[in-house]
């Protein structure tokens, strides 16, 4: 558990640094578009300073313009007037006419105007503020949030996906130790009821061989108790009872058993026998 707090600590701090260089990242880049924006403001506005300088230029030519105009017109209509009888004078000869009639009844020639000369004020290029900066704040603020509300989300996914980890490597590790505990507890359980049966089997073997020796034993003892009483009894026969019917079926018994066994030859046998039958009767 402690290397997976270390991974969680590690991530969050991970998390924080990213989040804390996109912060200073958007802090750099309002900067430099507050930077641009005043250097667009500050030619702007020597672009207006300048519109003003020419505009007011042009607008004293125009005045100049029009003021000669105006002086031409008014020098025309002097002249017009200062000329009407002359000029009527001069037209009624022209046309065959006494020129008498220009001081009788005439008005002289009509005074007409002069056109007038009129011109617009130029204009330049207008400057206008740059404000282009609040959409590219608006843009950028919209990315460093977005890209920020991602990375939160993928650290606390990760931080999800470690601690999921972390409960299902427990959980198996929990698994194993249990497994293990179970496999020792079986193999001790399976080792001790094997030794148990080993000892057991070992403390019947011990019992029966001791039963077995002792009844050997005993046996034994009965046999050469019997064969020592035989012993004694046909020793007791032969020493008291020799003449008696004991000692003559002893002595019988004996002999058959020599002829039997200690003949070679049928005539072995035969002489055998009939020893044996002349010891039954003693001289």
């Amino acid at each position: 558990m402690a290397s997976s707090a270390l991974d969680l600590n590690g991530v969050a701090s991970q998390s924080t640094n990213n989040a804390l260089s996109a912060v200073g990242n958007v802090n750099s880049t309002v900067n430099q578009l507050l930077g641009i924006q005043n250097a667009n403001n500050a030619t702007s506005a020597q672009m207006a300073a300048d519109q003003r300088d020419w505009s007011a230029r042009q607008a004293e030519l125009t005045r100049q313009f029009n003021s000669a105009e105006a002086q031409k017109n008014r020098d025309w209509q002097a002249m017009q007037s200062n000329t009407a009888h002359q000029r009527e004078v001069k037209d009624l000869m022209a046309a065959g006419l006494n020129p008498v009639l220009s001081a009788m009844n005439g008005n002289g020639a009509s005074v007409t105007s002069g056109s007038t000369a009129s011109s617009s004020n130029p204009s330049g290029a207008s400057s206008q503020a740059d404000t282009s900066l609040s959409g590219a704040l608006v843009s950028l603020l919209s990315n460093s949030l977005q890209a920020m509300t991602s990375l939160a989300g993928m650290s606390t996914s990760a931080l999800t996906n470690t601690a999921v980890a972390d409960k299902y490597t427990a959980a198996q590790r929990y698994a194993a130790e249990l497994s293990s505990s179970a496999s020792i507890y079986g193999s001790n359980l399976s080792s001790a009821a094997a030794r148990y049966a080993a000892e057991q089997h070992a403390a019947a073997t011990r019992y029966s061989a001791q039963a077995h020796r002792i009844a050997s034993q005993y046996s034994a003892n009965k046999s050469y108790a019997a064969s020592k009483y035989g012993s004694d009894t046909s020793k007791y026969l032969k020493e008291n009872y020799s003449d008696s019917p004991f000692g003559m079926l002893d002595r019988w018994l004996n002999g058959l058993e020599k002829g039997l066994s200690g003949g070679k030859t049928a005539a072995g046998v035969l002489e055998n026998l009939g020893g044996m039958i002349s010891s039954m009767f003693p001289k």
